[in-house]
């Protein structure tokens, strides 16, 4: 049994402010190849964001992107919402954060079953969503 602060085993990193609709709009990839999903505190498979081209910037500065599996937790109004997501690369706007296994304990700690694990401890508070895109 793993016994720690939980940012001993895992990353928890916010989203991108000023990732808004309009810049997101305003930035699509021009070629497909240059397009990364977008999410937010807000994502469901019928109301994802569209995709933002890799190399905009917000205020002259890069966006953060994120890369395979975490767990996704809303923010504001669907606040403690927690969602699956398994892509190589995404952003996410200022709705939410991003919570993945350190590499040191990715052969350790299986982020689906925490995940299902939370979700029978604070059920039905909790909403927990598999997105599989």
């Amino acid at each position: 049994m793993l016994r720690g602060k939980v940012k001993k085993y895992f990353k928890i990193d916010g989203g991108n402010s000023g990732l808004t609709e309009e810049f997101i709009y305003h930035n699509q990839p021009e070629e497909i190849d240059n397009g990364i999903k977008v999410y937010s505190g807000a994502t469901q498979l019928n109301n994802m964001l569209k995709k933002i081209d890799k190399n905009a910037k917000i205020n002259k500065k890069n966006i953060k992107f994120f890369y395979h599996e975490g767990i996704l937790i809303s923010r504001k109004g669907k606040a403690g919402k927690l969602t699956y997501i398994d892509d190589q690369i995404y952003t996410l706007n200022d709705d939410a954060y991003i919570m993945q296994v350190r590499d040191s304990f990715k052969d350790k700690i299986n982020i689906k079953y925490l995940l299902f694990s939370v979700s029978l401890l604070f059920s039905p508070c909790l909403q927990v969503h598999l997105l599989v895109l």
